[in-house]
């Protein structure tokens, strides 16, 4: 885990802040090989910037309970 931070929703407006401290701090595809998620909706447009390339994955836990759910 790198960082985490309590917020009010997980919009885009609120991931690209988070995601663009993270760049800030110097937050890179070298140092980053995958991100890792719970398939927020903001996320994979807030990451396009600072880490274009850079595999971004849904959280197997988090896709099983989705199933198992439905």
């Amino acid at each position: 885990m790198v960082d985490w931070k309590i917020a009010a929703q997980e919009d885009a407006e609120t991931w690209n802040t988070f995601i663009g401290a993270l760049s800030r701090q110097g937050i890179t595809e070298e140092t980053t090989p995958l991100v890792i998620s719970d398939g927020p909706k903001g996320l994979p447009t807030a990451l396009e910037r600072p880490l274009p390339c850079g595999p971004h994955q849904r959280c197997l836990f988090h896709t099983i309970k989705h199933i198992a759910h439905h």
